[in-house]
């Protein structure tokens, strides 16, 4: 009996803490997609002519994951028609929240099957040192790319080793290494992490590619600064090496274009995005960080001040019954949470205590004939509706002028409301 009981607690747990979870994490991924709304807003218009500070509205990304216990959700009726229908499928429809699980864990396993996939590339590239740095030269043709994150690697087609200058070559290594230098590494590895975590979202998929380039305008003028401001000659280096792997690519394939349409489009963006450099300086450019940073800082506190705590203690007491139906258990409520109610019954974590004369005046006004109830009190809660945990004692109510004591033992020392508690 011991082993069923532990059995039955773990999958309340499972199914509780779950429901819990996708509550939440469908919170964020709804309002993700009105913060990626104000993201591409403001790189549209007010950003719209700002490399670094187009840049640096992506930092508003930061709050995504803090933004499913804010208070509006249930206080205001504009929020609440837009977010409790998630509420109330993942609390009714057990299937829901497997699926946004399995969602999730798909997302993961794509993308640890890519690196993985990388992981094997790189282990069959020729490791070379070219201009003083460690390179991995590769066979592909495929453009210059740097990965990793700890021991950041950066791959070069061979086929450009061969047929570009020594100084083209500088140009090649010097921008992807300041792609590890600007961290813009660490940046895609967290929008991978945030795109499984909310999968559900499908800007993480149409975004991704604004995004991406956003980082390249930066390293692009990052890399034509230090290499002197030679804009003509960067651009043309670009222009060389994407006329190199295409023109193999055409040869193998047999195909007579030299690149889609897309291709062109990104191609044209990237070369007048290149055509516009001006020269900035530094401090320009920690300004607009410095602000930025303050600015997602100033939304991640502003959304913890209006958001539950992680766990809410209650103090809320109430009497009920329950009658026995041919289908199911009926609760039938019999006094709500009030301040006279708290006064008659106080409680601490051995026993309840009832104030019989102040109980007895309660159950006339609210006309409860019933002699024997429930009381339930105390507790926490996590979400409103989802995530918490109370006691409960049964009372046969015999009445008079003293005072009743029921002792009781608690449900929130228990091993698995701890754990609830906390995660």
């Amino acid at each position: 009996m011991l082993l069923q009981d532990i059995i039955y607690a773990a999958k309340q747990f499972i199914y509780v803490e779950s429901a819990y979870w996708c509550i939440k994490l469908g919170y964020c991924v709804i309002a993700s997609i009105f913060l990626f709304g104000m993201i591409f807003l403001l790189r549209g218009t007010i950003f719209k002519n700002g490399v670094f500070e187009k840049g640096m509205v992506w930092i508003l990304l930061l709050p995504m994951l803090f933004m499913g216990k804010i208070k509006l959700y249930y206080t205001k009726p504009v929020f609440a028609k837009l977010f409790l229908w998630w509420h109330a499928v993942c609390s009714d429809k057990e299937w829901i929240w497997m699926l946004y699980f399995c969602g999730m864990f798909v997302a993961v396993g794509v993308l640890l099957y890519r690196h993985h996939q990388m992981k094997r590339l790189l282990n069959d590239m020729e490791k070379r040192v070219i201009m003083g740095r460690n390179v991995y030269v590769t066979e592909l043709f495929i453009s210059p790319f740097s990965t990793g994150l700890l021991k950041p690697k950066i791959v070069l087609p061979k086929i450009l080793e061969n047929q570009c200058s020594e100084e083209e070559m500088q140009m090649i290594l010097l921008h992807e290494q300041i792609h590890i230098r600007l961290g813009h590494l660490w940046l895609y590895a967290f929008w991978d992490i945030l795109g499984c975590i909310l999968w559900m979202n499908p800007f993480f998929y149409f975004g991704r590619k604004a995004f991406c380039a956003d980082m390249e305008r930066i390293c692009d003028f990052v890399s034509i600064k230090y290499s002197g401001g030679n804009v003509q000659g960067y651009g043309e280096l670009i222009l060389k090496s994407i006329g190199i792997l295409k023109e193999k690519q055409r040869l193998i394939t047999g195909s007579a274009a030299f690149a889609d349409e897309k291709a062109y489009d990104r191609i044209k963006s990237r070369m007048q995005n290149i055509a516009a450099f001006t020269p900035y300086s530094k401090k320009k450019v920690q300004r607009i960080v410095t602000v930025g940073v303050l600015a997602a800082c100033l939304l991640m506190f502003g959304v913890r001040q209006i958001s539950y705590a992680h766990c809410t203690p209650l103090e809320s007491i109430c009497v009920f019954n329950i009658q026995s139906t041919p289908v199911e258990n009926e609760v039938i409520d019999l006094m709500e949470d009030s301040d006279e109610l708290r006064k008659a019954v106080t409680f601490d974590k051995k026993n309840v205590y009832i104030n019989c004369q102040q109980f007895d005046r309660l159950l006339v006004e609210n006309d409860v004939s019933e002699r024997e109830f429930y009381i339930l009190f105390g507790g926490f809660q996590k979400l409103p509706g989802i995530g918490g945990c109370c006691d409960c004692v049964y009372v046969e109510y015999d009445g008079g002028t003293g005072q009743m004591i029921i002792p009781y033992d608690s449900q929130r020392d228990t091993i698995w409301t701890v754990l609830f508690r906390y995660f």
